[in-house]
């Protein structure tokens, strides 16, 4: 049963809410109380999903250029947080940043990315770049010798440059 079903069956047992519009101002305001309680929380950690159509927000340092790595460790890592259906993941000046976990990234998302000053950054960009412009290429998930943690790692660099930087990264 949803939320404003029991508001509602609550209001038709109580003689003095029988009146309509107390009625509807009694669900509204409940209904708002409910909405603001919503707008900022942590991502829950009995869950494996969000919201569907939530947004990952790569906030990437001004001018930074080269791998970006978001590291699992349950230990040491951050909590991912939810802010009204976005996750924003701030990179640290050499490019990392760690987590508790990657569920944020293992269902359908909207991927996007931008500098730290606002600045947006096309994500996977399919038509024509201009020669040198930077935009965030995807390139995988590894572990192993050189990433003792699972590691998530994107690309910041222009498209040219793409193919030799991810080769190093592997």
């Amino acid at each position: 049963m949803r939320f404003h079903e029991n508001v509602r069956d609550f209001a038709m047992e109580r003689t003095y809410l029988r009146s309509p519009l107390i009625r509807l101002l009694l669900i509204s305001s409940m209904m708002m109380v409910q909405a603001c309680h919503r707008k900022e929380r942590e991502f829950p950690a009995n869950s494996n999903t969000l919201e569907p159509g939530r947004q990952v927000v790569l906030i990437v340092p001004e001018g930074f250029s080269g791998a970006l790595k978001v590291v699992k460790d349950p230990d040491h890592g951050r909590k991912i947080r939810v802010q009204e259906g976005r996750i924003e993941i701030p990179f640290t000046s050499d490019g990392t940043f760690t987590v508790t976990d990657f569920r944020a990234f293992e269902d359908p998302q909207i991927l996007g990315a931008q500098y730290s000053s606002g600045r947006i950054l096309r994500v996977e960009p399919e038509g024509d770049l201009d020669l040198g412009e930077k935009a965030v290429w995807t390139i995988g998930s590894f572990r192993g010798t050189k990433y003792p943690h699972e590691t998530m790692i994107y690309l910041v660099c222009a498209k040219e440059e793409k193919d030799k930087l991810s080769a190093g990264l592997r």
